[in-house]
This record gives C-alpha cells, sequence and structure tokens, in this order.
C-alpha cells in the first residue's frame, strides 16, 4: 500500500515539476515579447512626436504647401507603419505562444491521468456473467425472516 502511495506521490511531483516548467518558459517568452512591445510602443511614441514637431515646423514657413509631400513627413509616416505592424505581430506572437503551452499542458495533464488509471481498472471486465448450468439453480435463502 505504502509503495503505491509512493509512486502515486512521486507521478504528481513529476507532473507538478514538468507543468511548472512549461509555465516558466511561457511566462519567460512572454516577458521578452512585453519588453519588446513596450520598445515598440516608446519608439512609436518618438516617432510620432518627431512627426507633430514637422508638421509644426511646417506650418511656419511662407508657403507651407501639402504637408504630406514632405519627405520628411512621408519617411515618418512609413516608419511608424512599420513600427505599428512589428507591435501587432508581437501581440500574434504572445498568442502563439500562451496556446502552444496550453495544448503542452493539456499533453501533460492527459499523459500523467493515463498514467493514474490503475492496472486493474485498463482490464476490460466480462460483459455478462456466466450462464447457470441446469443442475446450478441459484435459490434465494430467507436468512432474515421471522417465524
Amino acid at each position: 500500500m505504502e509503495e503505491g502511495l509512493g509512486s502515486r506521490l512521486m507521478q504528481q511531483i513529476r507532473e507538478t515539476c514538468e507543468l511548472a516548467g512549461i509555465k516558466t518558459e511561457e511566462y519567460a517568452r512572454i516577458s521578452r515579447k512585453r519588453l519588446d512591445v513596450l520598445s515598440l510602443e516608446r519608439e512609436i511614441a518618438k516617432q510620432k512626436s518627431a512627426l507633430g514637431q514637422r508638421v509644426y515646423e511646417l506650418t511656419h514657413l511662407p508657403d507651407p504647401g501639402e504637408v504630406l509631400a514632405d519627405p520628411q513627413v512621408r519617411a515618418v509616416i512609413t516608419r511608424v507603419h512599420e513600427l505599428e505592424a512589428s507591435l501587432a505581430a508581437c501581440a500574434r506572437e504572445i498568442g502563439e505562444i500562451q496556446e502552444a503551452s496550453r495544448g503542452r499542458t493539456r499533453e501533460v495533464r492527459e499523459r500523467y491521468a493515463a498514467e493514474r488509471v490503475s492496472p486493474r481498472a485498463r482490464e476490460v471486465p466480462p460483459l455478462s456473467e456466466p450462464a447457470l448450468g441446469e443442475d446450478e439453480i441459484e435459490v434465494p435463502t430467507d436468512s432474515g425472516a421471522r417465524a
């Protein structure tokens, strides 16, 4: 009995350690991606600030003209679009990391759940009781009857 308890305990410890490893890896990868997101957001803010400053400078020219025709403005707008695309890619990658982690966690849980099933439960029980022979008639006894 103690051997069964010890092996079940060891199995639970292995499962917990494996799940903790999966979660630790997931959180580490997501944390790196979130740092990338913060960096991209900071760069986008800088670029938008530079864009605003350039537009302001253009409005003070004697002939402001078409603001979007300015090569600096177009370059900054293009850079902001690129950064926003990178930001969206990071968000997708975070979702993919989380989904992969959920899948791995599910696999580990299923694997250990299958191992927890006892060998006796894995055996297929007979479909029905064997039929009684003609000379083997079951007669119920009434041992609790009162006189």
